[in-house]
């Protein structure tokens, strides 16, 4: 843990509650931002009816803010709850990763342990609920599907990234043929993490960043993830090289778990993209045309950090521009909690990281975490962001809150 860590302001929940099963990932949905998904990973143990196999199950859980007055958020006077049993349904397997689609928000992707996903509607008219939509087997039932990622482009709306415990990733088409491209051995040991470049108008320009158990981390060309196989044969399918064929262990010196790409106004830059390892850093990386990685910043977490995720907010600009600006990330860091963070630019390969405050109610492994923006609050009362984050073995949810003045205070332009 960094030094100044201890100096760093300490939230406390506004709510908690115990899930029924270990919670292993949470999204908050883009297009009801009063709801909350999760989903669940529980291993049982070998017995005679599994074959002496250990059997993994899961579930999507549904949450809602609800209260006598939704927005009221005073720290004296929380009025914030999450309703319970809004809706639990199971998985065809254990989860390990879901998203919202960026183009059609009430769609969701689920990964599960048996190398498939699953894709459901989200309903809210007169009651909430999730309508799966289909199961679509890609890989073999040994296979665990780790993360998965839309792609972009409006133009390829059914597609996703995902990445396996074989250390291979691949692309996904969930209405054609379902592995339209595979990325063989892109990892030598697991493939924990993809992400997508920014999307500027042409799906060529998008880059795929995967990392893996082994301290790699890697980008593809996007000419060459254009899949050129139309057939639905699953033995045809294309491969791929890498941008980035050096692992660069020397970056990292343990897993590449989550990789989040850094917005910029300049699309002269080199790519630049937040990562976050096992080893409990989380570092700014630029990738040259030559493929080349270089570390502009780096900070200390305490714990390994998991998941990174962009914290919007209709307050603070949440672009870079060509020279300066900031943008704020929330951190689940496993057995540390989570961290809320503000990454900034001054321009001239100047950045810094800077932790605004931390949440450490968790016992136990903080996987999943995320934010929301409550919006339609009274005149000059402060608009918080809620975030909603979960620790794996003792299956607690909480929820707090982080005050809009932390992070205003704490812009670029405030603290000119």
């Amino acid at each position: 843990m960094d030094e100044d860590d201890e100096s760093v302001t300490k939230l406390d929940s506004i709510f908690t509650t115990i899930l029924e099963a270990p919670p292993s990932c949470i999204e908050w949905s883009p297009s009801s931002p009063d709801i909350v998904v999760i989903g669940t990973y529980n291993l049982t143990e070998p017995n005679e009816s599994s074959g002496g196999a250990q059997l993994r199950s899961g579930s999507l859980v549904t949450y809602r803010l609800v209260g006598k007055s939704l927005y009221g958020l005073s720290s004296t006077n929380p009025r914030l709850f999450l309703a319970f049993d809004v809706e639990s349904i199971p998985t065809c397997a254990a989860v390990l990763d879901l998203h919202f689609s960026p183009h059609h928000p009430e769609v969701l992707a689920v990964a599960t342990s048996i190398g498939a996903l699953e894709i459901y509607r989200l309903h809210r008219a007169q009651s909430i609920s999730l309508e799966r939509l289909l199961i679509v087997q890609a890989f073999d039932p040994t296979i665990l599907i780790l993360s998965l990622a839309w792609h972009p482009s409006p133009e390829r709306s059914t597609e996703l990234a995902v990445s396996c415990s074989d250390g291979n990733i691949a692309l996904l088409d969930y209405n054609k043929n379902p592995v339209t491209q595979l990325v063989e051995e892109a990892h030598s040991l697991e493939a924990w993490t993809v992400s997508w470049s920014d999307f500027d108008g042409a799906s060529d320009d998008c880059v795929l960043y995967s990392g893996g158990d082994d301290s790699g981390l890697r980008a593809f060309l996007p000419r060459q993830l254009i899949s050129e196989v139309r057939a639905h044969d699953d033995n045809t399918r294309s491969t791929t090289t890498a941008i980035s064929p050096v692992f660069n262990t020397r970056i990292h010196s343990a897993g590449v778990t989550a990789i989040l790409p850094i917005k910029s106004a300049n699309r002269l830059t080199p790519e630049t993209i937040l990562t976050g390892s096992y080893d409990e850093y989380v570092r700014v990386l630029a990738l040259s045309p030559k493929g080349v990685w270089k570390v502009l910043a780096k900070k200390r977490l305490g714990g390994g950090v998991w998941r990174l995720k962009q914290i919007a907010s209709p307050e603070i600009n949440d672009m870079l521009s060509p020279t300066q600006g900031s943008i704020h990330v929330l951190a689940s860091c496993m057995h540390a909690g989570a961290r809320v963070l503000q990454i900034c630019s001054t321009g001239d390969e100047t950045w810094s990281i800077k932790i605004l405050c931390r949440f450490e109610e968790h016992e136990s492994m903080n996987y999943g975490s995320d934010a929301t923006m409550l919006q339609e609050l009274d005149e000059g009362e402060d608009q918080p962001v809620v975030i909603a984050s979960t620790s794996f073995y003792d299956r607690k949810l909480c929820l707090w809150r982080v005050p809009s003045s932390i992070m205003v205070s704490n812009t670029p332009d405030a603290m000119s």
